[in-house]
């Protein structure tokens, strides 16, 4: 039996309906990709246009689309917001066909705002920060640290109290929509506390070569913003590290003088003034190894008697920790020696081939036909040696293994 090939036969016929579909599906929010479509139950489906009734004017306007029938919007915004229909037209029958109107509603959060813009405050005093912004949805808003990330507060009102120091910095508002995850706006401020510069060290310590270039570095922070100035000859650098915080680099020559009186940076405002003394030492290039020359370049060993007297002490300590722990090892491998010498004897003395240490004693087994009666052990207190040979009943010697023991029958 043959059979023919397959053959594909259109059918054409008009389109009744038409209607929306929006993706994704649920709540949309600012950010996201949407694409409205035009559906129809038409083959050929008819050419379609969309068109958006603006919520607030209620004029119609006809969107643009990529293709017939898709209109994305990308990323979506609330001004996208509105009722959103679909136009099919049947270029045969020249018929037009409208879909049901669909609301398409983009969630927003707008630009938060904080006041005051550039907070900034004395030293012990307080402050208040107030966070706002707008949505169709509730807010829920929160203060954070910058630096930490630790939450402040539940609430869009902040209050510093007490300042110091170390209140100055970045704070964060978010305010965010709980119904909608990822819909939320931030807001930076940074607070600026009134008071003399702070220095991040009042002492250090740099290892360096002598005649070789090095940097050096000071770091000083405050409100207004210190300028930092250096008390030997250099070529100096300054960068912000933020607001109120300034970093100053100075490349030197090392020279004896530099090594013998160090280096200092002065950090000043119109509140104050601070300084930071770095001291040089010069590192022993014995110690070397091209593995730390490649990367650091210096050793961190000293030729100082400080460092000897350090490192012969931490020598001392070693060899003491040694000495204890093989006063350890050996009495751990006494104890396991006494154990098996233990266990060892305990299995021969289970195999029998350990003697009892009884040796004035021998087992009597008596007869079958004289199971009921009785036998009295009589032990004597004397030697084997004292009390000489033993006669039996027959007038006989006995063994000297029974010359230690008497045995006497009662018969019923």
């Amino acid at each position: 039996m043959k059979e023919s090939r397959e053959v594909t036969v259109p059918v054409f016929y008009p389109a009744e309906k038409v209607w929306l579909e929006v993706e994704p599906v649920g709540m949309l929010k600012e950010g996201d990709r949407v694409e409205v479509r035009c559906l129809a139950d038409g083959n050929p489906p008819p050419h379609f246009s969309i068109s958006k009734q603006n919520p607030s004017t209620r004029e119609v306007e006809e969107e643009t689309t990529i293709e017939t029938g898709i209109l994305v919007l990308e990323p979506a915004r609330k001004e996208h917001s509105g009722l959103y229909e679909c136009q099919g037209l049947d270029l045969d029958t020249m018929l037009s066909l409208s879909s049901e109107p669909q609301e398409l509603l983009v969630n927003y959060v707008s630009d938060v705002r904080v006041s005051p813009e550039a907070p900034e405050s004395p030293e012990g005093s307080s402050l208040t920060l107030t966070c706002e912004a707008e949505s169709n949805q509730v807010l829920e808003f929160q203060w954070l640290r910058e630096k930490t990330g630790q939450v402040l507060e539940e609430g869009p009102v902040l209050r510093l109290s007490n300042l110091q120091r170390e209140a100055g910095g970045g704070y964060r508002c978010v305010a965010s929509v709980p119904r909608i995850p990822g819909l939320n706006r931030t807001q930076l401020v940074h607070v600026a506390v009134f008071g003399p510069p702070w220095m991040a060290f009042k002492e250090r310590r740099v290892w360096v070569k002598e005649s070789a270039v090095v940097n050096l570095s000071c770091e000083a922070s405050g409100h207004p913003r210190p300028t930092i100035s250096w008390n030997v000859n250099g070529t100096a650098s300054e960068q912000d590290q933020d607001l109120q915080c300034v970093l100053s680099t100075l490349s030197v020559l090392v020279t004896p003088e530099l090594l013998e009186t160090g280096a200092e940076c002065t950090a000043s405002n119109s509140l104050g003034k601070n300084t930071t003394v770095i001291f040089l030492e010069l590192v022993n290039l014995t110690t070397l190894t091209p593995d730390s020359n490649k990367t650091t370049g210096l050793s961190t060993s000293t030729v100082s008697p400080h460092a000897r007297a350090n490192s012969t002490s931490t020598e001392k300590k070693l060899r003491e920790a040694e000495s204890k722990g093989v006063v350890i090892v050996a009495v751990i491998v006494c104890i396991l020696v006494l154990a098996v010498l233990g266990a060892v004897l305990y299995f021969f003395y289970k195999k029998g081939k350990l003697p009892c240490g009884r040796s004035g004693k021998q087992e009597i087994t008596l007869p079958p036909s004289r199971k009921n009666e009785y036998v009295v052990e009589v032990k004597s207190d004397k030697l084997p040696e004292e009390m000489g040979l033993l006669q039996g009943c027959n007038g006989d010697k006995r063994a000297p293994g029974d010359q230690g023991e008497k045995y006497i029958d009662l018969r019923h």
